[in-house]
This record gives structure tokens, C-alpha cells and sequence, in this order.
């Protein structure tokens, strides 16, 4: 390997120079990007989509033309605020939250009820690799300015003759009285829900009781499965409406899962203690959960 001389060593380091200016430029131009331009607010050039789901949905933009798969679609004049900001090797994507929700309708039972969301874009805009390979601050923000128009305040963005003037849309009429018979219809369901738990558990109670005999090994067994509900809490109020019994059941003790006659009339009268049992604790802990029904 020949020697270096200093004319080598002198043109290595302003190579090596070189190589690292476009990092240290792209590194100030995003720090410069994002003081300029996170916490502003924009109005749109171009059209945007949004799923309005609570995560940023993609807008690629390229002048004046975007391409979306967002669900709800909004026109030019959109105002929005910019959340972050985030530079690539050819484009800057800004981040923002659209300023007016939109209503979104469920059906739930017989009513048609209004959830208000709000809506995020990241809205990818084309920059060409040479304008941000050159660190200009002026240039990149050029080509962003084609996609939007900037404003330091929300007020400033309201005044702007290029804002849609889109509000999100009203509620409907006599909607208060909608949640409020709503309100009602689903404190009747969760009582009828209840009552209906109670009733089914106090009819496996009735066929239990029903087969009831006068032998030992049966009535030992029914003790021991009485005991053994007795020992286990109720669900709560949630999961108390359609509990059913075959979820808490229990196994006989296994000195006692043979397969002789006075074993099995054992287990028969095991489980149907256990049944007795469970269904008394679920009907008083209904009891418990029924709820008001509010008038309206």
C-alpha cells in the first residue's frame, strides 16, 4: 500500500465533508420545518380523506392532485391544524387533525343514535429529493404551500376567503327527546334481561328440587353440592344478565366419580345441589342490578 501524502489526506477529508453536509442540512431543515410549521394552522388546496378512527389517514398528494382510500372524503378549503411533522427522502408528510368533527350514526334496538368524531390526514406532499437535498428552507416550504395555505392562528385560518366554511353537520331535530327514550328503552332491557335470568334460574331450581329422592348417597351428594356453590361468589351486575349454570358447575370429589350405583346417585344429587344452590345466589344478586328507568 503506497503512502499518503498530504495532498491525499486533504482531498479524503473534503470528501468525507461532503458526505456529511446533506445529513447536517436535512437535519436543520426538518428542525426548521417543524418550528415553522408544527402548531400553525392550514387551509387545503387540495381534497383529503380521512377514516376519522383516531389514527392519521394517508393523502398522497403531488401538486394539486391527492389520492386517498380514507371513507370520508372533504373538499379544498378544509381547516385543519398541523399535530407534527415529518421529513422523508421525497416528500414532507404533515400531520393534522381536521377542526370540525363529523357525526357518525349507529342503530341501536329500534333508535338511530349520532357519535361525534374527529378526523386525522397525513397528508404526503411531494417534494422533489433535489429541494430537500439542498437544505433550503424557502424551497421546501414552496412546494408545501402549493398543497396548503398557512396560518399562525386558527382565527387567522376562519378569515381566510379560501376556508370551506364547513361545520360539522347538526344533530336532528328532537334529538335530546331520542336519548332520552333511549336512555329509557335501555334501562327496560337490562331489567327484562335480568328478570329473564332470574326466572330461567329459578326454573332449573324447580327441576332440581323435582328430583329429589330419599336416598342417602343422593341426599349426601346434594349437601355436598350445596356446599360447594356456597363457596363461589356471584357475577356482577355485567355478567350477571343470561348467566347460565353450566359455566359454574363443578366436579364431584374424586373419591366419589365411580361408576357404582350408590357413586352415581351421589353425583346426581351433587349437581343438583349445586343447581339449587347457584340459582338461589343468582336470583337474590338479580335483586341487586335492576336499574331505574328514567322518565321523559
Amino acid at each position: 500500500m503506497g503512502k499518503w501524502t498530504g495532498r491525499s489526506v486533504v482531498r479524503v477529508a473534503a470528501l468525507a465533508g461532503a458526505l456529511m453536509v446533506p445529513h447536517s442540512l436535512n437535519a436543520d431543515l426538518e428542525d426548521d420545518l417543524e418550528r415553522a410549521w408544527v402548531g400553525a394552522w392550514v387551509v387545503t388546496k387540495v381534497e383529503t380523506a380521512s377514516d376519522c378512527s383516531g389514527t392519521y389517514t394517508n393523502v398522497e398528494v403531488r401538486g394539486l392532485r391527492s389520492t386517498s382510500r380514507g371513507s370520508r372524503r372533504f373538499g379544498e378549503g378544509e381547516l385543519a391544524r398541523i399535530d407534527k411533522l415529518n421529513q422523508k427522502s421525497d416528500r414532507v408528510d404533515l400531520y393534522l387533525s381536521v377542526a370540525e368533527p363529523i357525526l357518525v350514526p349507529r342503530t341501536d334496538g329500534p333508535f338511530t343514535l349520532y357519535d361525534q368524531r374527529s378526523c386525522r390526514v397525513q397528508l404526503m406532499v411531494d417534494v422533489p429529493k433535489a429541494v430537500l437535498k439542498s437544505g433550503r428552507l424557502a424551497e421546501v416550504e414552496a412546494a408545501l404551500l402549493e398543497s396548503v395555505e398557512r396560518h399562525e392562528t386558527e382565527a387567522s385560518a376562519r378569515r381566510s376567503e379560501a376556508w370551506n366554511r364547513r361545520e360539522r353537520d347538526p344533530y336532528p331535530r328532537d334529538y335530546e327527546e331520542t336519548l332520552a327514550r333511549h336512555a329509557a328503552w335501555k334501562a327496560e332491557e337490562v331489567n327484562r334481561a335480568l328478570a329473564a335470568t332470574r326466572l330461567a334460574a329459578l326454573d332449573e331450581a324447580a327441576q332440581a328440587l323435582s328430583r329429589v329422592t330419599d336416598d342417602p348417597d343422593y341426599l349426601a351428594g346434594f349437601a355436598a353440592g350445596v356446599e360447594a356453590q356456597r363457596r363461589r361468589s356471584a357475577p356482577g351486575c355485567s355478567s350477571l344478565a343470561g348467566a347460565g349454570f353450566s359455566g359454574e358447575e363443578e366436579r364431584a370429589p374424586g373419591d366419589r366419580r365411580g361408576s357404582s350405583p350408590a357413586e352415581r346417585s351421589f353425583q346426581r344429587g351433587f349437581r343438583d345441589g349445586q343447581v339449587v344452590a347457584w340459582a338461589t345466589r343468582v336470583a337474590r344478586a338479580v335483586e341487586g342490578c335492576f336499574v331505574p328507568v328514567p322518565g321523559y
